[in-house]
C-alpha cells in the first residue's frame, strides 16, 4: 500500500516560507532527461545558501543519489561558516567537489577531490574572491546554471567552458565542453577542504588514463567545528579521463605545518592571506611527474581542444583504501555514458520518492514537498564500499551486509524506517 496524504495535512507540512524564485518556473523533467515521476519535482536550488537573507538553507545543487557517498557539486568559496561551500549570491566558482554536508552549520568538513577545467597560463590556486585572476576561479551567470535531479550544469564566463555534472552512489562523473584553446586543462586540488585542508596527499599516475590518490583530514587541519569535532578521516579516489595523459604533471605548495594552528582562528583564514599567496607564487610545477606524497599537492592534465570539444571524468571515491575506490567506480559507472549515469540516478529517486503520494498539491507545492524529501534523504549516506567493507569510527575496517541499490531503495517499509514520523500521519484522504 502506498500511503496519501490529505491536501489539508500535506498543506501544513509546506506552510514554511521560501524564497519564491526558487518554487517558480518549471521544474519537470523532459524525457531526454531520465524517467518521469516523483523525482521530475525536485529543485535542488531551494535552500542553496548560505546567507541569512536567502534562508540560510545551506543545501547544495550538485547531484547526488539517496543517502549516496558522492555528493558531486559546484563550489563558490572555501572558508568561514560555509558548509555546502556553495551559496547562491556568490558571483564565481572555484571548482566541483565529491563530498559535502548539506544543510549544517559549523563550517562543515570533506569538500574533496575539486576538479576545475581551466584554459590559458595554468595558475595553482582558485585565487581570492576579491582579487579577479589571480587564481583559476571563474565567474557564472545563474541565466547559464541548471540544476535538476542528479544533474548539475553552468557556463564559466572567463573560460567559456560548459561544466556538466551527475552522480552514482560512490561515484561521480563530469562532462567539460571547451573552447578552442592551445591550453586546455583539468586540474585537481587535492589539498582542498570546506572548513580546512588536508594536511597530507598522495597521488600516482596508474597508466595514461587514470590516476588514483588518498587525502589525510585530521582535525588539525580544521574541517567540522573548525577542528573542534574532532573528525579524522583519509579519503580515497579512483579517477579516469577520457583523454590520455600525455602532458601532465604536479604542483606542490610548500606550506608550513604550523601555518594554521586551529587554536588561534579559523584554518580557511590562512588560505585567504598574503602569506599563503606569496607561497603559491613561488609554488612548483613538475611536469609528467608519477607520484607524489606532500602537504599541499594538486595534479594536472593538459591538452589542446577544438571549439566543443568533450572531456569526461569520472571518479570513485572510498573511506577504506584505493582497491574500495576501484572496485565502486568499476560498480557504479563501469562505462563513459553520462546520459545513463544520470537516468539511472533519476531511477533511484523516483524509487524512493514513490514511496508517498500526494492528491490536491499545486506544481509549487509538489516541488515544495518533494524537495522537503530529497533533502532529508541526502544523510545518512553509505560509508561502506560495494564490498561491504567500511572504516568504523575505531578506524579499524569491518564488513557490513551487502546489499543492490537497487534493493535498498525499493519500497515503502524502508522509506518508513528512515521517516517514521510520516507513519504518524494518517495515510487516507
Amino acid at each position: 500500500m502506498t500511503p496519501r496524504l490529505s491536501r489539508r495535512k500535506f498543506g501544513a507540512l509546506t506552510a514554511a516560507a521560501i524564497p519564491s524564485f526558487w518554487v517558480a518556473g518549471n521544474w519537470r523533467l523532459s524525457g531526454s532527461e531520465g524517467p518521469e515521476g516523483p523525482a521530475s519535482f525536485i529543485n535542488p536550488l531551494i535552500g542553496a545558501s548560505t546567507n541569512q537573507t536567502l534562508g540560510e538553507g545551506k543545501t547544495f545543487p550538485g547531484p547526488a543519489t539517496p543517502f549516496g557517498m558522492v555528493q558531486l557539486g559546484p563550489d563558490t568559496i572555501t572558508a568561514g561558516d560555509n558548509a555546502p561551500g556553495y551559496s547562491f549570491e556568490h558571483k564565481t566558482i572555484e571548482g566541483f567537489s565529491f563530498t559535502r554536508m548539506s544543510g549544517v552549520g559549523w563550517y562543515g568538513d570533506f569538500g574533496n577531490l575539486q576538479i576545475m577545467p581551466t584554459v590559458g597560463p595554468m595558475k595553482l590556486a582558485c585565487g581570492r574572491v576579491d582579487r579577479p585572476g589571480e587564481g583559476w576561479r571563474s565567474r557564472f551567470r545563474h541565466e547559464t546554471e541548471l540544476a535538476r535531479v542528479n544533474y548539475y550544469s553552468v557556463t564559466l564566463d572567463d573560460s567559456g567552458i560548459r561544466a556538466e555534472l551527475t552522480a552514482a552512489p560512490r561515484g561521480g562523473m563530469l562532462l567539460f565542453t571547451f573552447p578552442k584553446s592551445g591550453q586546455s586543462r583539468i586540474q585537481i586540488d587535492l589539498a582542498r577542504r570546506i572548513g580546512g585542508t588536508s594536511l597530507r596527499q598522495f597521488v600516482k599516475v596508474v597508466n595514461e588514463h587514470v590516476i588514483e590518490a588518498w587525502m589525510k583530514c585530521p582535525s588539525s587541519g580544521g574541517g567540522w567545528g573548525n577542528g573542534e569535532g574532532n573528525v579524522d578521516y583519509t579519503v580515497y579516489f579512483h579517477t579516469e579521463f577520457s583523454k590520455p595523459l600525455e602532458r601532465f604533471g604536479v604542483w606542490k605548495i610548500d606550506v608550513p605545518d604550523t601555518a594554521f594552528p586551529v587554536r588561534h582562528g579559523l584554518v580557511t583564514n590562512y588560505f585567504q592571506s598574503d602569506a599563503y599567496y606569496d607561497l603559491v607564487r613561488r609554488g612548483q610545477v613538475l611536469d609528467r611527474c608519477v607520484e607524489q606524497e606532500g602537504n599541499h599537492v594538486g595534479f594536472f592534465l593538459e591538452f589542446p581542444t577544438h571549439a566543443g570539444e568533450q572531456v569526461t571524468v569520472k571518479s570513485g571515491i572510498s573511506f577504506v583504501g584505493v582497491e574500495g575506490a576501484r572496485n565502486n567506480l568499476a560498480h557504479d559507472i563501469p562505462a563513459w555514458n553520462f546520459a545513463d549515469v544520470r537516468r539511472r540516478g533519476v531511477s533511484l529517486w523516483n524509487a524512493v520518492l514513490g514511496a508517498v503520494e500526494i492528491e490536491g498539491a499545486s506544481d509549487t507545492q509538489k516541488v515544495i514537498f518533494s524537495t522537503a524529501l530529497y533533502h532529508a534523504m541526502l544523510d545518512p549516506r553509505l560509508v561502506s564500499d560495494v564490498d561491504g567493507r567500511y572504516r568504523a569510527a575505531d578506524k579499524a575496517i569491518r564488513t557490513t551486509e551487502k546489499y543492490s541499490s537497487r534493493t535498498i531503495f525499493s519500497g515503502w517499509e524502508v522509506f518508513r524506517a528512515q521517516f517514521p514520523l510520516l507513519t504518524l500521519l494518517n495515510p487516507t484522504s
